[in-house]
């Protein structure tokens, strides 16, 4: 076991004894090559739930298959409320561990000396990061909800984007779907024109001419008429509300 020198241990005797009060003074930045260093650093760092700095103390493979944000959000949740207190770090080589006790328990942070210096080989599984979204989909008619990277940490969050339309199979639709059509209204987003011919609200039934022919729909309907795909969402007394689209 490598033995501290002299201003290591008194390093860690004080730490030991402010730590009592739940705060720790004296650590030094992160970027110092000592295990004293990198221990002391994360004390303050955690102390102060400066989290994503702590981040820049994990081995270098945790930080490359880790996501700064989601180690955050997760260590957090695992020490947002606790008080450690420094009680022993002990260094073998090239690696080595720190222990921290809370009052009820201990914890052991092990410890690994990279060409960087001494790094914190532990708390892989808070560092990775989890997928909140796995397919676009539609929140509502109105509302695309996106899959992105928004942090670039390798996992999907979940983006609402408001569609000018409609949000169709997944999709904001890029023409107009909805319409209100009153009485003798027309719909002209087509190669045949739609109208609204006539209403009855107590059989949920409209009357529509769809290039010069008539049909009638009961709400709910759907068809395809003439290259357009027309389904009426509601019949009131002298209007409805259709869904009109080319059709595929």
């Amino acid at each position: 076991m490598k033995k501290l020198n002299l201003a290591g241990k008194l390093a860690i005797a004080f730490i030991a004894i402010v730590a009592i009060s739940g705060i720790y003074f004296g650590a030094k930045s992160f970027s110092g090559s000592g295990a004293e260093t990198t221990i002391t650093g994360f004390a303050t760092a955690l102390e102060n739930k400066n989290y994503e700095k702590i981040f820049e103390s994990l081995s270098a493979e945790i930080q490359q298959n880790g996501s700064r944000p989601a180690f955050a959000e997760n260590l957090a949740k695992k020490f947002g409320n606790t008080s450690l207190k420094l009680e022993k770090i002990d260094l073998d080589g090239k690696t080595g561990f720190a222990i921290f006790s809370n009052g009820n328990e201990y914890f052991t942070i092990p410890l690994v000396k990279e060409k960087a210096g001494w790094k914190i080989n532990y708390f892989a599984q808070d560092a990775k990061c989890t997928n909140k979204c796995s397919a676009d989909y539609c929140k509502d008619d109105k509302t695309q909800v996106e899959c992105k990277d928004t942090n670039s940490d390798g996992c999907t969050e979940e983006v609402p984007k408001a569609c000018t339309y409609s949000c169709t199979d997944a999709t904001c639709s890029l023409v107009q779907e909805n319409f209100v059509l009153p009485l003798g209204g027309t719909i002209s987003n087509f190669l045949k024109r739609i109208m609204l011919i006539d209403t009855d609200a107590s059989k949920n039934e409209a009357t529509l001419d769809v290039g010069q022919d008539i049909y009638i729909f009961s709400k709910g309907e759907s068809r395809e008429i003439k290259g357009i795909s027309i389904t009426i969402t509601e019949v009131g007394k002298d209007k409805i509300s259709l869904k009109a689209k080319a059709a595929k």
